[in-house]
Order: structure tokens, then sequence, then C-alpha cells
């Protein structure tokens, strides 16, 4: 099992946060490390997409496809997406309000044969994606608090 996390106060109410993370059709537009779609034909299931730039090398996009498994407003927001033994990926943020703060925690956990074989390659691939998913969730919570949305 690899697990990659990573935590970071964002100067925003809860709220603003919160509905950043479940305005799936935003994503795109807030964050370029990685998008969740749905799809409009298979209620409740979702694609997790992810882009790898890796200098020297063109980019990269990976699909996974999966479905939300954690849903508690204004606390934590998860899914699972992977392919049986092969691989799997939980990842999930949680979300916790401290003063006009929130704390947020984002994390993935990969599971699976590829975990197994090819961890090393997988904390590269999703370690920025991680780091870089905070940064956007926090420039997109700032965004909704200043127009109200």
């Amino acid at each position: 099992m690899v697990i990659l996390d990573a935590e970071r106060d964002v100067r925003t109410p809860v709220g603003a946060v919160w509905r950043a993370l479940v305005d799936y059709p935003r994503y795109p537009k807030w964050t370029g490390a990685a998008i969740l779609q749905q799809d409009p034909d298979r209620p409740g299931e979702l694609v997790y997409r992810i882009r790898v730039r890796t200098p020297g090398r063109t980019e990269r996009a990976w699909s996974f496809p999966g479905r939300e498994t954690t849903r508690e407003p204004l606390r934590a927001i998860g899914w699972r997406f992977g392919m049986g033994f092969v691989y799997g990926l939980d990842i999930g943020f949680e979300t916790s309000a401290r003063g006009g703060v929130t704390h947020v925690r984002h994390f993935v956990r990969i599971t699976g044969l590829v975990a197994v074989l090819r961890p090393a390659l997988l904390r590269r691939i999703f370690g920025p994606v991680v780091e870089t998913m905070l940064s956007d969730l926090e420039a997109e919570a700032r965004r909704r608090q200043r127009r109200g949305a």
C-alpha cells in the first residue's frame, strides 16, 4: 500500500471549501492536477483523471473509473477508483473548522499489484497531484468566498 497525504489551513470558512469539493463540474476550471467527471448515463459513477507532466517527456493523462464512497457534509468526502486487484485508489478530503480557518487533509491510498510493483513511481506521480490539489482548492475556496458562492 502507498499512502500520500498533505494538510493545509485554508483561510476561508469550511462551507466555501466544501462547496468547491462537491461541485464536480467545476473541477476542470479550478485545478489542472485532477478532474472528477460524472457520467450522465451512469448515475453515481465518476471518472478520476490526472495529468502528469515529467521533464523531458510528453504529458500523460490517466483515467480511473469509480464512485463516491463518503459524504459527510462539511467534514469528509471520498471516492474509490480502480480495477480489481490490479490497483485501487482511495481518495479523500477531510475538513474541520477552526475559527475562520478550515483545516484540510487530502489523502490518496493506493493498493493492489501496482502498489507492490511500483511504489516509488506512484509516489512521484501522485505526490505532486496531492499538493497541487490542496493549493488549487485553497484558491478556489477563496474565490468562492469573495463571490459569495
